[in-house]
């Protein structure tokens, strides 16, 4: 109800509304730190530049974690690009900005990396070339907070500095999966010794572990031509104390440079997987698999997995998984049958990452998997998350079967109750309104234990002008809240769905009749 509130006084608010904007500033001024989460949230999600201007002056209190949590609800939007709100800090506005834009990538000037298939190209900002803090106003921070450690160690680099800036981002808990890239790349890489264990705060201040400004431009100079994985997956201190070249993958950001080859040799997967095996960097490890992923499933989406590459692709997808990753799994669409081997897999990795893993178009023995035995929820987990129009009137009974068992209380599993739910309402509407209130109760408690999110719900309910599957979709965004994970978009996404439903009913209206 608050989110609701908060929305509707926001449009308002939007279209020029002075009693919505003083109602506005009224509930954040009495409300408390989670109508202050809300106002920030809701105002990236839904573009409102009066909640934004509100929240201004409490910017500084948002960890750094949930600074791209804010921006996920922008992602459809422009409104960073040219962020100019009342209030709203210069150092705020380059973050944001940072974290929505995507650098291009000179080939010619930069390092990039050989993936055998394709080459990617890295960028690392230089010290003394941070677009985001070099120049950074941060005027009115206080001096022991994580932006004037991180601005002061940009401004002045030297091992002091630098301990100072990763112990301080340290301790407001950075994503260094997602937020390496914000920091100067000395920072990222201390950060992520500190998480991999190689260095200790303590070890932090010692220029012979973590290296400074006449160290940090020696390894500089090394980023050029194509770089081995050595070099990706190395660590700051064996880089400092080895004299080893290092580009710290984490903070970099690249783009696939040159032109997709068919023809790579049988050593293009192995090689690099066994150098990230051996990756002391755990955020590192796990970006670099995401990364060879992408290229396995984009790459060669048109060719048959050897064999002798499944393992290697099963271990890439844990790694990929690490910190809170995600993983997509489209290279299984490729694969003409399963073994149990990796049923089991499949399942075990569902149960672990649901949510977090996406597969659009699923192998058909997925499905007879599945369908074959419920209790692999970690599998339905999987296969819900892709196109359940493609199950065949087989699949179809069983799923009918399923339900009818849960709706009798012979299952009980929330999990296992709530796919069975999901999966027979991408196919099957409503029989009648006992059977939507089992269905609205295993969806809600399906998000509640993590079986799925709300979005894979709204988009595998089936509609087709069917007035229960309509209120199904809205009385299930209605039983959640913030706390299920349920954001701006996919309320706009629901929206969007229901109205394509509404206006394309037939009308039965001859048109030739209506010509001239």
């Amino acid at each position: 109800m608050t989110e609701a509130l908060l929305a509707f006084l926001a449009t308002l608010a939007g279209l020029g509304d002075s009693w919505a904007s003083q109602r506005l500033e009224a509930l954040y001024t009495s409300g408390g730190s989670e109508i202050r989460k809300k106002f920030l949230a809701l105002g990236f999600e839904m573009g409102s530049t009066e909640m934004l201007s509100i929240s201004a002056n409490h910017l500084l209190e948002v960890p750094i974690s949930e600074i791209r949590l804010l921006m996920a609800g922008r992602w459809r939007r422009e409104l960073t690009h040219s962020l100019s709100l009342p209030g709203v800090p210069d150092w705020f506005c380059r973050i944001t900005t940072a974290i929505e834009s995507h650098r291009v990538v000179d080939e010619q000037s930069h390092p990039s990396a050989d993936l055998g298939i394709v080459r990617i190209g890295l960028h690392v900002s230089r010290i003394g070339e941070n677009e985001i803090w070099d120049s950074m106003d941060v005027t009115g921070i206080p001096a022991d907070h994580w932006i004037s450690k991180v601005h002061q160690f940009s401004s002045s680099p030297s091992t002091a500095s630098l301990a100072a800036a990763a112990s301080a981002v340290d301790e407001a808990g950075a994503n260094l999966r997602l937020d390496s890239p914000l920091f100067p790349w000395p920072v990222a890489a201390a950060l992520q010794s500190l998480d991999s264990g190689t260095v200790t705060h303590e070890d932090l201040s010692k220029p012979s572990i973590v290296g400074d400004l006449q160290a940090w431009r020696s390894i500089e100079a090394s980023w050029t031509g194509i770089l081995g994985f050595k070099e990706l997956t190395g660590d700051l201190a064996d880089s400092i104390q080895g004299s080893h070249s290092f580009l710290p993958y984490a903070a970099a950001s690249g783009r696939f440079v040159g032109n997709w080859s068919d023809e790579s040799s049988s050593q293009w997967i192995s090689t690099p997987c066994d150098a990230i095996s051996e990756c002391r960097s755990n955020v590192s490890r796990a970006g670099l698999a995401h990364l060879i992923l992408t290229v396995a499933v984009h790459g060669r989406r048109h060719d048959k997995v050897p064999k002798e590459e499944i393992q290697y692709l099963k271990t890439l997808t844990e790694y990929s998984l690490a910190h809170e990753g995600s993983a997509e799994l489209g290279w299984l669409s490729r694969l003409k049958s399963l073994d149990d081997e990796t049923v089991l897999w499949l399942d075990h990795v569902g149960k672990k990452a649901a949510g977090r893993i996406w597969l659009f178009r699923a192998p058909a023995a997925a499905f007879r998997a599945w369908v074959s035995d419920f209790s692999l929820t970690g599998l339905g987990a999987i296969l819900c998350s892709a196109d359940l129009s493609s199950l065949n009137r087989t699949a179809q009974g069983k799923v009918r079967r399923e339900w009818k068992d849960v709706r009798a209380g012979i299952i009980s599993d929330a999990r296992r109750c709530a796919l069975a739910s999901l999966a027979i309402s991408s196919f099957a509407p409503c029989a009648d309104m006992d059977d939507w209130r089992d269905r609205l109760s295993a969806l809600a408690g399906g998000v509640r234990v993590g079986a799925f999110q709300p979005d894979e719900v709204v988009g595998q309910i089936h509609l087709s002008h069917d007035p229960l599957q309509q209120k199904l979709i809205l009385a299930f965004l209605d039983s959640l809240d913030g706390a299920d994970g349920l954001k701006y978009d996919v309320w706009e996404r629901a929206y969007e769905r229901l109205v394509s439903d509404q206006i394309s009913v037939l009308t039965n209206i001859d048109f030739a009749s209506t010509r001239v």
